[in-house]
């Protein structure tokens, strides 16, 4: 006979706490009665395992925990109650056993929430054991626990309303340290950026000291080229001051009584053994009266008062005798002489207004037909020992506000003598005239400046004296290009119609002589190659005519913008492509607004020319 107790635990189970009853039943008893009723199981694994402690029993109930699908309530009794014996025993389950409990609870209403608490919640027990199931969920906000459909069992309340705002408040908590995190990482790149900023402002700092210090010196050294030519008009102007009063003195001077009309012959070896007793005095009073009272046959008189004022060293009165020798000169319809005479009164005197007029009277009378007068005005132009070539340049500009065809006929006299040298680099030997060398550098030929510069550097060494020669060839043309060959250079961009215009004629006119004396003076400055862009309008307004303007394009390498527009789109293109400055005095607000393109000003005159590169 069975001794053991038979329960009818269906009637029973609503009314009695499983501490009184489960608690005086043997173990037996307890199987038999979990097993006639799912509810036990609920009941006993609620209370997490207080009312057994056999092994045996909690593994049965296990069992039929998983049999009836209780998985759900059991997980919720070890993760709100924290029932330690229940935990050890489902941790003792197998990793399939758990996975497939999970699945199952995952599937269920109310247990995906529940896998999201268990996750949030940081016990890591439950966590490693839901990550598989629930790591797409850990981004999801926790959800309130659902009730769970009808027919399916009911999850007992977990926890208090202290509880709930006990996890709102964990919640916000981790909210709260995101933010912070966030915050902390926004900072830190703040501060780096900060760091950056500050380095930079420094460059920057340094930067601009260094180019105030830059401009202080530029504006110290064109302070002192502005008192230098101030000093040197003064001089000029008292120059000029003197010898109007030593003109004024002689008009006013009582005439000496005519000489005796000697032989030539006779008074010609007066006046030698006056120059060699050294009475300069009396020579010069004998000559000035022949000369006065015979004027139409003064020329040799003349030319013998010019040899005394210039060995007296009175230079002033050697102008004047050059002034009065080229008005006898003129008289006589001897036009070229006539010249000779006043341009070298020029070297003497500059811009002396009385040569100026005789120059220009002469050059009027000349016709085109006169080849022989043209040719001997030529050969003046380029004899050094006669006039400088500043005097020859004045008395071309002379020609071009008398007659463009005589201007073009004289323009020549740039040529320099016929000589030829054999220039030999990196085993080539080439000849060269100088007027060869100086078109290569006006065209920008690269390639042969390269080859002249190797050429000289191993001539300067080997033979001294032929590079002197060059080199006193080259300057009687242009004493710019001797720099190019022989030192670095860098290259630069010319605003031909701007640099016309700087200096003009007396109607207006932009003269093309503006864009050669300022590309000689880049030259000295050492700029290579200077590329020259003008308006396509310049052509028709130059006074040298369009004829001078087609043959500079031609021979000289200068460029000229399309027709109908002006050059500054073209000049900025050239800048920003070679990286190079503008020599200019316009600001191109319209193409350069941003006043990225660096400018050169300058300043021209009749007599001087000056680079102002700040």
């Amino acid at each position: 006979m069975n001794n053991k107790q038979q329960i009818d635990t269906s009637q029973i189970m609503p009314f009695l706490d499983p501490v009184d009853f489960f608690s005086d039943l043997d173990q037996d008893a307890l199987l038999e009665a979990i097993k006639s009723n799912p509810s036990v199981a609920r009941r006993i694994l609620s209370g997490g395992f207080r009312d057994t402690r056999n092994s045996t029993v909690q593994n049965r109930l296990l069992a039929e925990a998983k049999d009836i699908e209780f998985i759900c309530e059991m997980l919720l009794c070890v993760w709100a109650k924290d029932h330690v014996s229940l935990l050890k025993t489902i941790k003792s389950m197998s990793i399939s056993e758990i996975n497939d409990s999970l699945s199952k609870l995952a599937s269920q209403e109310g247990g995906r929430n529940l896998c999201i608490a268990m996750i949030l919640d940081g016990r890591k027990k439950l966590a490693k054991m839901a990550e598989k199931h629930g790591g797409e969920l850990i981004n999801i906000k926790r959800a309130k626990e659902q009730a769970p459909p009808q027919g399916s069992h009911k999850v007992p309340k977990q926890t208090s309303n202290l509880d709930g705002k006990l996890k709102d408040a964990k919640n916000q908590l981790r909210d709260l340290r995101k933010q912070l995190t966030q915050t902390k990482r926004e900072l830190i790149k703040l501060e780096h950026r900060t760091e950056r900023l500050e380095k930079e402002k420094a460059k920057l700092k340094e930067r601009l000291t260094k180019a105030e210090q830059s401009e202080k010196e530029y504006r110290d050294r064109a302070q002192k080229f502005l008192r230098e030519r101030d000093k040197e008009k003064e001089k000029t102007e008292e120059q000029r001051r003197v010898v109007s009063e030593l003109r004024t003195l002689l008009d006013h001077q009582p005439r000496p009584e005519r000489p005796a009309a000697p032989h030539e012959q006779a008074w010609k070896s007066a006046v030698e053994q006056l120059i060699e007793a050294e009475k300069t005095e009396a020579a010069a009073e004998f000559l000035e009266a022949f000369v006065k009272n015979d004027m139409h046959n003064c020329v040799t008189p003349l030319e013998l008062l010019v040899v005394v004022y210039r060995n007296s060293g009175r230079h002033d009165k050697q102008a004047e005798a050059l002034k009065m020798l080229s008005d006898c000169h003129l008289k006589c319809n001897r036009l070229v002489e006539a010249i000779e005479a006043a341009a070298k009164a020029l070297d003497l005197i500059p811009q002396w207004l009385p040569a100026v007029e005789n120059i220009k009277e002469a050059l009027s009378r000349i016709n085109l037909k006169q080849q022989h007068r043209i040719s001997a005005i030529r050969v003046l132009l380029c004899d050094r020992n006669s006039i400088s070539e500043e005097t020859a340049e004045r008395i071309v500009g002379l020609a071009y506000g008398t007659s463009l065809e005589l201007a073009e006929a004289l323009r020549d006299h740039r040529v320099s003598r016929n000589v030829c040298f054999s220039l030999t680099y990196g085993g080539e030997t080439r000849s060269f005239t100088p007027q060869k060398i100086i078109e290569a550098i006006y065209k920008k030929d690269e390639e042969t400046v390269k080859f002249l510069r190797g050429a000289l550097k191993t001539l300067k060494k080997e033979a001294k004296c032929k590079y002197n020669e060059i080199k006193s060839e080259l300057d009687q043309i242009d004493k710019g290009c001797w720099m190019v060959l022989t030192c670095k250079t860098e290259p630069v961009v010319m605003d031909a119609s701007n640099v016309a215009y700087a200096h003009c004629v007396e109607n207006g006119k932009p003269m093309l002589k503006n864009i050669r004396r300022l590309r000689s003076a880049l030259y000295e400055k050492k700029y290579f190659p200077v590329h020259i862009c003008a308006d396509a309008a310049l052509r028709y307004k130059v006074v040298e005519g369009e004829r001078e303007f087609d043959r500079m394009m031609e021979e000289e390498g200068m460029e000229s913008a399309d027709g109908g527009t002006d050059a500054d789109v073209r000049i900025i293109q050239i800048a920003s492509f070679h990286g190079c400055k503008v020599v200019t005095r316009d600001c191109y607000k319209d193409v350069d607004p941003e006043g990225k393109v660096k400018r050169i000003e300058f300043e021209i005159d009749e007599d001087f020319v000056c680079i102002l590169d700040y």
